[in-house]
């Protein structure tokens, strides 16, 4: 009142709801199985010596690298809800998806309450084949009860299966050289580098007056995948004469 001064008050509030927000991580791998071939060759099979020399062969064995097989696919992260409003809890909806390939489950157990001026941190996995390349996870609530211009937030990440566990990338060759009780190791190979060969050379004496077969094998010691080759080596005596 202007001549008594006399004054009364009332304090209103307006409180202007925002969307939330979500944001998530995904971590992806995988193991490998890495796949080979063996092949060994001679450049002789049989040799024919005099009593007394030495037949030499020479070997080569090849490894091929023949592709590979994934599995184990593994796949998980976490998703952040931030709540931009200072007055009110919201209770939201998870739902986390792959484009393709597969489900995803959230870790923890609802309902999910993202507090006031404050953040809600969520666990999941997923089971998938490997063929997904997108996750994303969609967020959603009562916008009227909330009073927030829509019901959605949503965030993608992208996935991409690094490689974990790899088996049989580098193998060990051995070879009997027709010895099985005492194999020697050729050498080893990395999948990576391509088909290699390893070579060697044997000599043999052989048995006088008889062709002898001796058989030797390559292995892949972490596969057990095999070649071999049997050899020939015959032995001449000279012919022996008598009369009457």
């Amino acid at each position: 009142i202007d001549e008594t001064q006399q004054s009364d008050e009332q304090t209103v509030t307006v409180c202007v709801g925002l969307d939330l927000t979500v944001s998530k991580t995904a971590t992806a791998s995988k193991d490998r199985l890495y796949k080979w071939l063996i092949d060994k060759s001679v450049d002789d099979t049989l040799i024919e010596i005099a009593d007394g020399g030495t037949a030499t062969f020479n070997y080569d064995v090849l490894v091929t690298p023949n592709g590979y097989t994934d599995s184990g696919f593994e796949l998980g992260g976490t998703i952040t809800i931030v709540n931009p409003n200072d007055w009110e809890d919201v209770t939201v909806s998870v739902a986390d998806v792959l484009d393709q390939g597969g489900s995803c489950s959230i870790t923890e157990a609802g309902p999910y309450v993202v507090p006031a001026d404050g953040s809600l941190v969520l666990h999941y996995t997923c089971t998938t084949d490997g063929s997904t390349t997108l996750n994303t996870v969609n967020v959603t609530w009562d916008a009227a009860t909330y009073f927030t211009p829509t019901g959605l937030a949503s965030d993608d990440a992208a996935v991409s299966f690094a490689l974990d566990v790899e088996t049989n990338k580098v193998i060990t060759v051995i070879d009997d050289k027709t010895d099985p009780l005492n194999p020697v190791t050729l050498g080893t190979w990395d999948w990576s580098d391509g088909p290699h060969t390893f070579e060697y050379s044997l000599d043999k004496t052989g048995v006088a007056g008889e062709c002898t077969d001796y058989t030797n094998t390559a292995v892949i010691d972490e596969t057990q995948q095999s070649d071999e080759q049997t050899v020939t080596v015959c032995v001449g005596l000279d012919l022996t004469v008598s009369k009457t």
